[in-house]
């Protein structure tokens, strides 16, 4: 092992997460002071109707910093297990975590001899499973999961990241998933982290018409 490699990586992954927590936590207090503020305000000024609209922003706002201290709990709590997954069984495995509900369609192609460790590749297909239902306006949810030697490749029909935004690094990204109470730019922490215990990098390949996750060697 290069020690200076991985020394540089795990400053990385520090970085990166000192970015991503901060950024959501700084924007959540601060909402959180402007829309106390404005209530105050409204009540003064007996407009009630403002007064509802800024208590749902509030309470949205709280929903959001709930799911970043959970996000963070999880993220404390990672570590690898004794319970490892590949070959035939990883693409039922990965079937049975994607699947749910006639509002989703999930593929899985191809296959893939390396070795998995089942807790850690759970957390990661969740999180992304989640953003490709938050972040999508289509009917139907796709996902299709690419197994080859070198990981597995992501790919669904949400949003995606915008085409001037694509070649940001990753703790952009991440942020830029924190604007929905249902997640948090730490959620994006996790699949990294899971990934990079596995041995395995996350690279982003998104654009503005979906999204690629790259799980890889």
């Amino acid at each position: 092992m290069d020690v200076n490699k991985e020394l540089e990586r795990l400053q990385k992954e520090f970085d990166d997460f000192l970015y991503v927590v901060t950024h959501d936590i700084k924007a959540a207090v601060r909402n959180v002071g402007s829309l106390s503020s404005w209530i105050v305000e409204d009540v003064q000024e007996g407009n009630l109707e403002e007064v509802e609209e800024n208590a749902m922003l509030l309470d949205k706002t709280i929903q959001q910093m709930n799911q970043t201290l959970q996000d963070l709990h999880a993220y404390s709590k990672l570590t690898l297990g004794d319970d490892h997954i590949s070959g035939e069984d990883l693409n039922q495995f990965i079937l049975d975590i994607l699947n749910g509900g006639e509002e989703i369609s999930v593929k899985v192609v191809g296959k893939s001899d390396l070795i998995f460790d089942k807790d850690l590749l759970y957390k990661v297909l969740k999180e992304l499973r989640k953003n490709s239902i938050l972040f999508n306006s289509n009917e139907v949810v796709e996902i299709k999961i690419l197994l080859n030697e070198r990981g597995i490749e992501y790919q669904d029909n949400s949003i995606g990241i915008p085409s001037d935004q694509v070649d940001k690094d990753l703790a952009r990204i991440m942020t830029s998933h924190s604007h929905k109470e249902k997640t948090s730019g730490v959620g994006l922490c996790v699949v990294n982290k899971a990934a990079l215990l596995m041995g395995f990098d996350l690279i982003h390949k998104s654009s503005d018409t979906g999204v690629n996750w790259l799980i890889q060697k």
